[in-house]
């Protein structure tokens, strides 16, 4: 196995047991340069030195957490707990991935987000801004979570390509949330989403 990276003696300011990493080969799909620092680690699990998966800025990953694939966690972003990124995926802003969260696909989570329990996110699912997702949440194909929604129950995101509507399921199917159709349109919204 080629190394893709090493651990400096370069501690975090506020908590010691972060290190940085620091390239040992070119990274281009994140313009990363064999030299160029990254951002903060506990230990080597936390990142794979398979695939271009790099952690840059001063974005944390700390505890089991693990970044892997070809994913891209940078900026001021935290993911730790037991949380994954991989496949694409890409957290960033001050974006949180903490508890069981799993990011993968070509999902990317940023702003001021924070997504955490069992969520899954992927496909090419987006959620940004202030957004809140914990426990058993799924958010997928091309969904985008924002505008300070706080879901907090077991449900499913669904979106409809076609129509522009989106719908929030929980695992039986009943309605939790019609979120971007306005009430009026409920009925029709309905006729058209399809659970499958």
């Amino acid at each position: 196995m080629i190394f893709k990276y090493e651990i400096t003696d370069i501690q975090h300011p506020s908590y010691p047991n972060l290190c940085r990493i620091r390239a040992l080969r070119d990274i281009p799909r994140f313009n990363v340069k064999e030299g160029d620092l990254g951002g903060y680690i506990v230990h080597v699990g936390n990142l794979r030195h398979e695939g271009d998966c790099w952690i840059g800025g001063d974005a944390q990953v700390t505890a089991v957490a693990i970044v892997s694939g070809d994913a891209h966690v940078y900026g001021e972003a935290m993911v730790f707990g037991a949380a994954q990124v991989f496949g694409h995926a890409q957290v960033f802003g001050n974006a949180a991935v903490f508890s069981y969260a799993h990011i993968f696909g070509n999902a990317s989570i940023f702003d001021k987000a924070h997504v955490s329990g069992d969520a899954r996110v992927y496909g090419d699912a987006l959620v940004y801004d202030h957004s809140y997702l914990v426990s058993d949440v799924r958010v997928f194909k091309n969904m985008k979570i924002s505008s300070d929604p706080q879901i907090k129950s077991q449900c499913q995101i669904y979106y409809d390509h076609a129509d522009g509507v989106t719908a929030f399921f929980d695992f039986h199917g009943n309605l939790i949330v019609n979120g971007l159709t306005p009430e009026t349109e409920y009925h029709e919204t309905m006729a058209r989403l399809k659970l499958s």
